[in-house]
């Protein structure tokens, strides 16, 4: 779960005149759009006027039509003073004029009203005084630089069927556009229509870059299954046409090949994802101690599920998730089917689990905050009629929380990162639905999955440093951290770790690595010395090919 404050692409909207006679325009800005109106004496809105008559009305009715931005009560509201009364046509012009800009000053920059006169016909006959509403549309969009990327895509994120055009809205979107990893920069400009009312949508779309392969090393992996680990990953977006985006992965360790494909696409504009999950690997332990007696397995796992987003916008997304996963492996000792989980069945686990997730995101301009909630309903082929305190449950539920802030403390991108996790269960889990600690990714200083539980917490708590760039040397940033965790099984004590170090991050060009030296606090019982991690080093070496 990964989060930032606002993002710092590039978007350039311009309105071009003729578009309305208050002289609107929009500047272009690194964070998204920047509206700056300068005030005329013209009318906000540049539709006819009712030529002017010598005598008044005396109003006994207004009727609105064409209005569905602004409510016919809110109308009513604004007119009643003079309902009653004799106006002169004079007056009626300079409400009309303030309906527009209502209208205007709303963000309907094409939107106003109208007075209704017919020719040859005495106007406001018993005193009912027509106004129609032009709420004005974007009636075409021109796309430019969209490559294979569907034009749909763009028309749908940024416009609504039968919506009047508003320029806050559509300022919105656009910037919502641009945190969408397909683009890079969009530079449009709003021109008039044919119409009265009418304008188009001219856009110029960079896409950002398509695909990506990475070389990668790192000793991420637990010693038992061969720590160092020679990788290749790669994605591409947009295979489709509609925004898809697909990865893969295949990382080689001594004992272990786990190759991973994972597919997302989007089904419409309202937030809606399909994301299908493809996990097959083998392993074999190779420690000094175990190698001996072949322990071997094989894992396959599918996970197909839907993601809605129900709230998206700039400062805050909220999207709800709903995965079922199917995960199947058998374990070998010496070539020959073998459990070592009390109840499993000749080796053989096969478990089916239902995922529902909750996440929420907050932005600021200097700091970020994400909750994700998850939780799970599963079943495995556990013997039922196994009992005992190790044998795990057949019928399970558990719940994970996570939670990541990030807070900017200068503009030369000092940072502090704070992460925290926990699973709660009431039930006895198979080991792969358990929590694991120890490693780079939860508390470094220890082993990859020195400790893995039923239930778990975890904090980690960074201070970001960069340094200033130097030119043949690369970006370094130092960092500081803290991790500290407990994890435990139903009816056992708890077992804490915990340790502090700090690390350093490089890039340059296309080269990138990662160090951590980290010392724990707290020594476990029969611990290894003979490993790199045990040492608290762990590192990563990533060449990006494109």
């Amino acid at each position: 779960m990964l989060i930032s404050c606002y993002h710092a692409k590039r978007l350039c909207l311009v309105l071009r005149p003729g578009l309305m006679a208050a002289g609107v325009a929009l500047a272009c800005t690194q964070a998204g759009v920047a509206l700056a109106q300068e005030a005329k004496a013209a009318s906000t809105f540049n539709l006819p006027a009712v030529q002017a008559k010598s005598r008044d009305v005396l109003v006994t009715e207004f009727q609105f039509t064409g209005n569905a931005m602004i409510s016919t009560a809110e109308l009513q509201q604004m007119v009643q003073a003079y309902v009653g009364k004799r106006v002169s046509y004079a007056e009626l012009e300079e409400l009309r004029t303030r309906i527009s800009r209502l209208y205007v000053e709303r963000g309907y920059l094409n939107s106003g009203a109208t007075l209704q006169v017919a020719e040859g016909v005495e106007p406001f006959p018993a005193g009912v005084v027509p106004v129609r509403l032009i709420e004005g549309r974007i009636s075409e969009v021109r796309i430019r630089g969209e490559g294979n990327l569907r034009p749909a895509y763009l028309q749908q994120r940024l416009l609504r069927q039968d919506e009047a055009f508003n320029m806050p809205v559509l300022q919105q979107r656009f910037q919502l556009l641009l945190t969408d990893p397909l683009f890079e920069k969009i530079n449009s400009r709003i021109i008039p229509g044919e119409q009265p009312g009418m304008a188009i949508l001219d856009m110029e779309v960079l896409r950002a870059k398509a695909y990506g392969m990475n070389l990668y090393t790192n000793n991420y992996r637990a010693p038992s299954i061969g720590s160092q680990v020679l990788g290749v990953s790669g994605w591409m977006r947009n295979l489709s046409g509609y925004g898809d985006y697909l990865e893969a992965s295949v990382a080689h360790s001594e004992g272990a090949d786990p190759v991973h494909l994972g597919w997302t696409m989007p089904l419409n504009s309202a937030g809606t994802s399909l994301k299908l999950n493809i996990d097959q690997g083998s392993s074999s332990v190779v420690g000094a101690s175990l190698a001996a007696v072949d322990i071997k397995s094989r894992s396959s796992g599918y996970e197909l599920g839907l993601s809605q987003t129900l709230v998206n916008r700039l400062q805050r997304k909220v999207e709800l998730g709903l995965v079922y996963s199917l995960r199947d492996s058998q374990t070998s000792l010496l070539g020959e089917a073998f459990s070592f989980t009390p109840g499993e069945p000749d080796g053989y686990s096969k478990t089916r689990v239902l995922r529902f997730s909750q996440e929420w995101t907050e932005r600021w301009e200097t700091q970020a905050l994400a909750l994700r909630s998850l939780f799970a309903f599963g079943r495995n082929n556990i013997d039922s009629s196994e009992t005992g305190p190790q044998i795990p449950a057949q019928h399970y539920r558990i719940w994970t929380g996570q939670l990541q802030y990030v807070k900017n403390l200068s503009q030369a991108g000092q940072q502090i990162v704070l992460r925290a996790s926990a699973q709660q269960t009431p039930d006895r889990l198979l080991p792969l639905e358990r929590f694991s600690l120890g490693g780079v990714a939860s508390v470094r200083g220890y082993r990859e999955n020195a400790v893995v539980r039923d239930r778990a917490w975890l904090v980690n708590m960074e201070y970001h440093y960069p340094l200033p760039a130097w030119q043949d040397v690369g970006q370094f940033k130092l960092i500081a951290y803290t991790d500290m965790a407990s994890a435990s099984n139903k009816d056992e004590s708890a077992q804490r770790l915990a340790s502090i170090g700090a690390g350093v991050n490089w890039h340059r060009q296309k080269w990138s690595a990662d160090l951590f030296l980290a010392k724990k606090l707290i020594s476990l019982p029969g611990e290894n010395s003979g490993n790199l991690q045990d040492h608290g080093l762990h590192f990563q070496l990533t060449y990006h090919l494109f």
